[in-house]
């Protein structure tokens, strides 16, 4: 599933199933040459999840649903029958369940039906809901919070200082994060702790992370910046502890680096070299 516009209806929903002839528009949510602006499409409960701003009422800020036909997509609704509409974002699934952020900091999950869609409360959080372990991880200020998807069962895991958390990332069950440098969680207080040098990173795009062979690869910032207005970058990797935490290699050393993406058990990137532009590089561990 994906959005595109075929110069007729607009960017819309599109499925295919590899072929030419199996390619073809879902469904014109707003018809005619109008955008539906459709984003953040999500497979959850065999169907696909997404948000639309259409520029009509009919469809304003809305959260659809599809089944991968026209007549099985429609909007999202909640227990009373109401279309599921707001400033929704950050839609991310956990298990069997489906969370969302609604209007400025409210978090809403579902586990499919409309009667189990339900508010969990109103957390502002920073970062969208990241699963580890079976369970989604959030971001309040510099608070590391949980949810299993009920008001009880979302509670703050630890407080990090006064600085705010960000970039959380899932490696086989174990939670990384940046609060000032990287730290590693078990999803408990105890078990929350730092692993990177201070001052090492400072923000992480999500194209600047990923995972491979059970370790956390990341474009950390160099020791010498360079002429990077925000620092240079190099490839470090974690494992979840401080030793294990380190530079893989000071080359490249880039201003941009980014589209880590892990394929056959080696790790695709962009960079840069100080000698040529920025290119395709391999790491093997």
């Amino acid at each position: 599933y994906f959005a595109a516009d075929d110069g007729i209806s607009g960017r819309e929903l599109w499925r295919t199933d590899g072929s030419d002839l199996g390619t073809r528009l879902v469904k014109d949510i707003a018809p005619g040459p109008q955008d539906s602006h459709l984003t953040e499409l999500t497979a959850f409960a065999g169907k696909i999840v997404f948000r639309v701003d259409c520029p009509t009422s009919a469809c304003l800020h809305m959260l659809y649903k599809s089944n991968g036909t026209a007549a099985g997509t429609k909007p999202f609704k909640d227990r009373d029958g109401q279309q599921v509409s707001g400033d929704i974002n950050y839609l991310s699934v956990v298990g069997t369940q489906l969370f969302f952020y609604r209007d400025d900091g409210e978090i809403w999950r579902s586990r499919g039906g409309s009667s189990t869609l339900r508010n969990i409360g109103d957390f502002d959080p920073w970062t969208g809901i990241v699963s580890s372990g079976g369970q989604g991880y959030f971001s309040v200020g510099s608070e590391l919070w949980t949810t299993d998807g009920t008001p009880g069962g979302t509670v703050a895991v630890t407080t990090i200082g006064s600085v705010r958390l960000d970039d959380l990332f899932d490696v086989d069950g174990t939670l990384f994060f940046l609060a000032g440098t990287l730290y590693a969680s078990d999803g408990t207080a105890a078990g929350t702790f730092p692993v990177g040098p201070e001052n090492h990173v400072s923000f992480l795009d999500d194209v600047q992370m990923a995972a491979l062979d059970g370790h956390f690869y990341y474009a950390g910032l160099a020791a010498d910046s360079g002429i990077c207005k925000e620092g240079a970058r190099t490839l470090w990797r974690s494992d979840g502890s401080s030793e294990g935490t380190l530079e893989v290699s000071p080359t490249p050393r880039s201003c941009p680096f980014r589209e880590l993406t892990p394929v056959a058990g080696a790790l695709f990137f962009a960079a840069g070299d100080g000698l040529s532009n920025i290119e395709l590089w391999r790491y093997v561990p």
